[in-house]
């Protein structure tokens, strides 16, 4: 990219060269992990990467072909590097290294533990890509549906079409590629899904969630509590991700394309063909999206599986659903089994947060003490006051922040439950 004008926005030279490695013949470690490391970094610059439309795809698809040529090790260990020691003045690697795990599934035993690692370097920029890996990890696998390969005219009617209707004819050999392609890439996903191994979060990084698991009367002593309920959840999860804002997103944006007079969706199709035409195909879109929200949304074709069933499931605390641990697990376990009620340990907690010289300790008694019902605000606004304790407050707000959308599907849920 030296002699190019555009080299620090374009990664054109790695690109190229993802693009070629297919065709070549042994590569060196060296050679694949540079330029899989000069993508990384071009698709973390959100600002330079939004200049050029479709760069973030071309970059994704770039690091699929990588993984395709025998280095799946070398990438796996680059992107663990990324997620946990992202350069200091780049700390957008790690969730950009998430995003991609996440986009392609590469989940395995090393990039969940170093997901695990990297929790603390997770972006609400980047919608915290790091968590939501994790969750994808923990969540219950969702059956995918095997894609159907566009149906393509015969040479003869690609003919006659040409000389009948020549705007149609490109129209449809346009249509058609990106159909062509969105198959390719959704083709690809089902056979790494159907080849995926089953990955579990690493049980020595999760203490508190072990405990549980050994002992379910602890679980239910904090599912009968609300307090030991808010406490917990706070603190590490134990909600699985449904994705009902999503699914409910998706729903009324269909519905509401559907309602709209012709000529208004035909300008909306030719504004987003790579999503309509990738998803619903070329024959009849109007009928596909249809049947796509009475069977896979409604699930009104006879099948238990429409998505809106699952965003009217109630949720429900498990172990299982735990993901995230805390440097409080000894206090908290200690009175869950001495059966001490949650709030015995406010006086302990506001100890740790004036008293404890660990940032770590102090940053989870503050949001501990937040689920118990205390009034914080007065002290956090001190600590942001203050010169020395401002990045603690600054980390007890980004984990408010983290809480905030994790628990946008299970509120979803619990408002969309059919009583």
């Amino acid at each position: 990219d030296a002699d190019d004008p555009l080299g620090d926005l374009l990664p054109r030279t790695p690109l190229l060269m993802a693009a070629a490695m297919e065709e070549m013949g042994n590569i060196s470690e060296q050679i694949v992990e540079e330029v899989a490391r000069r993508l990384l970094f071009a698709y973390a610059d959100r600002e330079k990467l939004a200049q050029f439309e479709k760069l973030s795809k071309q970059i994704e698809n770039a690091f699929t072909r990588l993984q395709a040529v025998n280095s799946k090790e070398w990438i796996e260990r680059l992107l663990c590097e990324a997620l946990k020691n992202p350069p200091e003045s780049r700390p957008d690697i790690a969730p950009a290294a998430a995003t991609l795990i996440h986009k392609n599934h590469w989940f395995t035993d090393k990039i969940a533990q170093a997901l695990l690692d990297a929790l603390p370097n997770d972006s609400e920029k980047w919608n915290w890509a790091i968590n939501n890996c994790i969750q994808e990890i923990i969540n219950p696998a969702i059956r995918l549906k095997e894609p159907t390969e566009p149906t393509q005219p015969t040479e003869e009617e690609w003919q006659e079409l040409k000389k009948t209707n020549f705007a149609k004819y490109q129209e449809l050999k346009t249509n058609l590629a990106i159909a062509q392609a969105a198959y390719q890439e959704q083709k690809t996903k089902y056979e790494e899904w159907t080849r995926r191994e089953q990955i579990k979060l690493p049980s020595n990084k999760l203490p508190f969630k072990n405990a549980l698991q050994k002992d379910l009367k602890l679980v239910e002593l904090i599912k009968s509590n609300p307090m030991w309920l808010r406490l917990v959840i706070a603190l590490y999860g134990g909600y699985y991700d449904c994705k009902a804002p999503e699914i409910l997103r998706e729903y009324r944006e269909l519905a509401l394309f559907l309602s709209k007079p012709d000529y208004i969706r035909e300008q909306e199709i030719a504004r987003n063909r790579e999503y309509y035409i990738g998803k619903f195909g070329t024959d009849d879109l109007m009928l596909s999206i249809t049947r796509y929200l009475d069977n896979d949304i409604e699930g009104r074709d006879g099948r238990d599986d429409g998505k809106i069933k699952l965003t009217k499931t109630a949720p429900e605390f498990t172990a299982e659903a735990i993901y995230r641990d805390s440097p409080l697990t000894f206090v908290l376990l200690s009175a869950l089994r001495h059966g001490e009620a949650p709030e015995s340990l406010i006086p302990k907690l506001w100890k740790i947060w004036k008293d404890s010289n660990k940032s770590v300790l102090q940053v989870d008694a503050l949001i501990a003490l937040a689920a118990l019902g205390e009034n914080i605000i007065l002290e956090l606004q001190k600590a942001l006051a203050s010169g020395t304790h401002e990045e603690i407050a600054s980390s007890v707000l980004k984990k408010f922040a983290k809480l905030r959308r994790s628990l946008q599907d299970s509120v979803t849920r619990a408002v969309h439950t059919e009583k």
